[in-house]
């Protein structure tokens, strides 16, 4: 089915249950409401001219407008462009300049981002939001009393394009992968079959970004009729006491969330409360973080294991498996466990074959959710034969939970928050007394990896820190930027002349251990090592 009739049906079934509200009550909205305001959003993108498959760009912090937005483009056959709204001017407009997009929506504090985007943007889309900056006032374009009943929405089919997902690469460009309506509805069947079977007297709390993959919960959540509970930043202490209240039954999270949460309870939860699930995804965890968790939570943590291009859903651990692997301190509990039951996963051999238990590889995943290419680009990561490599090294036991090993690319996880070292790098050396910048992750144990920049000087003078790393948050988003600089004369290569990443971890763990558990924001390192 298409992305927009799991509302509809949602409205017929549930319409007078609350589909969504804001965490402090300000805003909600029932089931039928939230669909008119979907049916508003549709016509009124289709009156300004969106035609099926043009691209809606949507900058927004969570709130219930998310929802409206997300079902109202899909019901116009637009394609959403969901934007992070931590993002910088320059990596906004690259998105909207990349995907072509129509129109950009943009939530209560953007304007001034408007203002920015203005200079920035090569075509000119229509600006929907609030403020001085926007072409059309958010409520004035989708308050729909009659004057466009008459406008017919669109037939969309289920494997028309729901939405580009931007993502980096080693290359720091990013890239927008493609996602069609069927693909929505596998992540959503995958999740409710074997991650969390949501019903209609759930309570999900959204505390993660919805543009990035918590986004993928709201049409399971939708499909069942559950209420969600949309956190416009994340507030551990509220969220502590929405759990501790029994005001929510599930929380969709990274582990850095996690780990405040957890600072912030009182106690073990009682196995009476209200909380079903505690789903984690999008970055490793720390075995006395998930120690922790369950000392206080009990066996409610789930995990999932995706990628953008297979979104949230190639394995998952459910919490009693997890539970009772942990409470015996047997290996499985650290992996990240068993395929979902519509996808397939092999570890593959530098030959391409694939490999027994035991053996490490390449991990290659193949299922219904998977992109089906990237926008604007003949490549593709998606062979012939529906398999995706998936950039990570790993392995299965002999019960085929599979277990992480590394990842082949350089990309750092943060606090669930991709950041690709090229992007970084390339801001680093358009400073004017940078001759050369490395970029590299480091063990955090609340956010899994933290940021460290190490950098050349252009002459022997040392490098004004303060004054890169405001250089680096004028064209990067705050929660890319390094939390380490560490300044020397010399960054080690490989015998062929390459920088080599490993070489560079490998002489701060020898030599700067400290880093481990966080750093400082100015490190000196003037340790010459070797090439070999």
């Amino acid at each position: 089915m298409e992305y927009g009739y799991y509302l509809r049906r949602a409205a017929r079934q549930f319409g007078s249950r609350i589909a969504v509200r804001s965490h402090d009550g300000a805003e909600q909205l029932t089931y039928a409401q939230l669909d008119d305001r979907a049916d508003a959003v549709a016509r009124f993108l289709i009156a300004q001219g969106i035609e099926k498959g043009d691209r809606v760009a949507t900058i927004h912090a969570n709130s219930p407008r998310v929802l409206e937005l997300d079902f109202g483009i899909a019901r116009s056959g637009g394609v959403r462009v969901p934007v992070n709204a931590r993002a910088s001017a320059d990596e906004v407009a690259h998105l909207v300049n990349h995907s072509g997009a129509k129109a950009v929506i943009f939530d209560d504090p953007f304007d001034q981002l408007a203002a920015q985007l203005r200079a920035r943007v090569e075509a000119k889309p229509l600006f929907i939001g609030r403020g001085d900056h926007v072409d059309v006032d958010y409520e004035t374009a989708f308050s729909d009393e009659g004057e466009r009943a008459h406008i017919t929405l669109p037939r969309v089919d289920e494997s028309d394009l729901l939405s580009i997902k931007y993502t980096g690469g080693s290359t720091g460009k990013p890239k927008g992968t493609l996602r069609t309506h069927r693909a929505q509805e596998a992540i959503a069947l995958n999740i409710l079959l074997d991650l969390y079977p949501f019903a209609a007297d759930d309570i999900l709390l959204q505390v993660q970004p919805l543009s990035h993959g918590a986004g993928a919960f709201i049409l399971p959540a939708v499909m069942r009729g559950a209420t969600q509970v949309t956190m416009r930043t994340f507030d551990a202490a509220q969220a502590a006491r929405l759990i501790e209240d029994s005001a929510v039954t599930v929380v969709k999270l990274v582990p850095t969330m996690l780990y405040r949460i957890l600072d912030q309870l009182d106690g073990p939860l009682p196995a009476s409360a209200d909380l079903r699930a505690v789903i984690f995804g999008a970055s490793p965890i720390s075995e006395a973080g998930i120690r922790r968790a369950h000392e206080l939570l009990g066996p409610r943590v789930v995990q999932t294991y995706g990628q953008t291009e297979a979104p949230v859903t190639i394995t998952c651990f459910g919490a009693a498996d997890y539970f009772h692997s942990r409470e015996r301190g047997d290996e499985r509990g650290r992996s990240v466990g068993r395929p979902y039951s519509t996808v397939d996963v092999e570890i593959r051999g530098e030959d391409g074959s694939a490999l027994p238990a035991n053996e490490v590889g390449r991990v290659f995943v193949r299922g219904p959710m998977l992109m089906s290419g990237y926008w604007s680009s003949d490549a593709t990561a998606v062979d012939d034969d529906g398999w995706l490599d998936t950039g990570d090294i790993g392995r299965f036991d002999g019960d085929g939970y599979l277990y992480l090993v590394d990842r082949a690319n350089d990309m750092i996880i943060s606090g669930g928050f991709n950041v690709y070292p090229r992007e970084l790098e390339v801001a680093l050396e358009e400073h004017a007394e940078v001759g050369q910048a490395i970029v590299i992750g480091l063990p955090h144990p609340d956010w899994g990896e933290t940021v460290a920049a190490v950098v050349v000087p252009k002459s022997a003078d040392s490098i004004d820190v303060d004054d890169l790393d405001a250089h680096v948050r004028q064209t990067i988003a705050s929660y890319k930027a390094p939390k380490t600089y560490i300044v020397t004369s010399h960054i080690p290569v490989s015998p062929v002349g390459k920088v080599t990443r490993r070489l560079v971890k490998t002489a701060l763990a020898d030599e700067l251990g400290l880093l481990a558990v966080g750093g400082g924001k100015h490190v000196h390192w003037e340790r010459q090592v070797s090439d070999e």
